[in-house]
């Protein structure tokens, strides 16, 4: 079976080289969307697990899932053939076509934002003018004619601060003289030498 074995090789080397070209892009996504070390660590971990059910799949397809010396080395071939012929110029260009991505998709957001506030104002001017012609007037009368209510509010609320403080203070000196009169009851008498 040496076609087998050499066609199984050309697709395991395939599958490396395929590795090296999606392990560049996630590279370059994740350098672009800088998440934190949680957010790294979770996708690492299924780059990884999906590439591995990806090789063991081909695995099982071609090789009936023996793993051999011939097929990791192809796997090694193929990604060593990505990283030294085509690493550096996809990598620029993937960042450059996803750092355009981000801008555009930034713009059409920021639109998108403009659209809206625009509508909303002209959508709420009705209740603007409202609320700055009619109901604000009216607020102000209104806090002008009980602000003596409130002054004499804010004057019997003083009052009773001041009472209740008093009287806390008052008991507060009652506790600490009981206390002290049942700590002399309670004190052994004193030894005469």
């Amino acid at each position: 079976m040496p076609v087998a074995q050499s066609l199984s090789a050309l697709i395991f080397v395939f599958l490396g080289f395929c590795f090296g070209f999606f392990l560049d892009l996630y590279r370059v996504i994740r350098r672009l969307s800088a998440p934190g070390p949680l957010l790294t660590a979770i996708t690492d971990l299924l780059f990884w697990v999906t590439y591995t059910i990806w090789v063991y799949i081909a695995l099982l397809k071609l090789n009936s899932g023996e793993v051999r010396f011939y097929l990791l080395l192809s796997i090694a071939i193929g990604a060593g053939c990505y990283y030294y012929w085509f690493s550096r110029r996809l990598m620029q260009a993937w960042y450059y076509v996803l750092f355009r991505l981000v801008t555009v998709a930034e713009r059409i957001v920021e639109t998108i934002n403009v659209v809206i506030e625009t509508s909303m104002r002209i959508i709420l001017w009705p209740y603007r003018v409202l609320e700055t012609y009619l109901l604000r007037p009216i607020f102000i009368v209104l806090a002008w004619l009980l602000s003596p209510l409130l002054a004499l509010f804010n004057y019997v609320n003083g009052l009773r601060k001041k009472a209740t403080q008093g009287a806390a203070n008052r008991g507060k000196a009652l506790v600490r003289s009981m206390r002290q009169a049942l700590a002399k009851l309670l004190a052994p008498p004193p030894i005469d030498e």
